[in-house]
């Protein structure tokens, strides 16, 4: 089995262990041009302010130098920036794995991804102006 080093690390820094993230697909196509690493259905859990949104995609995008519009269709509706770093939940911070060092943290206990990443919600159109 073949493991995706950095889907595994964008799962880490943004707390996704549980299958959630998906790749771009038909239900929510990349109209970015590779623009969108992942998405998961609804929106971040700290997200509390947003409530439950009907329909509502999070995109994690890289994209240091602001995000770029919605694709047609869709509405953005809030953006949450990331450190970009977290601690490897595969070592837990230790740097030491089954192989020596880890290779989802490269030995130093954390994942880093860098400046620009961001969790951005959107909505179906129809659905927010019913809203």
């Amino acid at each position: 089995m073949t493991i995706d080093l950095d889907r595994e690390r964008v799962a880490c820094v943004f707390g996704l262990g549980g299958g959630e993230l998906h790749e771009p697909h038909p239900d929510f196509r990349d109209e970015w041009d590779g623009v969108v690493a992942y998405w998961y259905e609804g929106v971040p859990e700290y997200a509390t302010e947003l409530g439950h949104l009907e329909g509502a995609r999070t995109a994690i995008l890289d994209c240091l130098f602001g995000c770029p519009p919605p694709p047609e269709g869709w509405k953005q509706v809030a953006s949450y920036s990331s450190s970009g770093e977290a601690q490897c939940w595969w070592c837990e911070g230790t740097g030491e794995g089954s192989e020596e060092p880890c290779s989802l943290c490269e030995g130093d206990g954390y994942v880093y991804l860098g400046d620009g990443w961001r969790e951005v919600v959107f909505v179906p159109e129809p659905a927010w102006a019913a809203q």
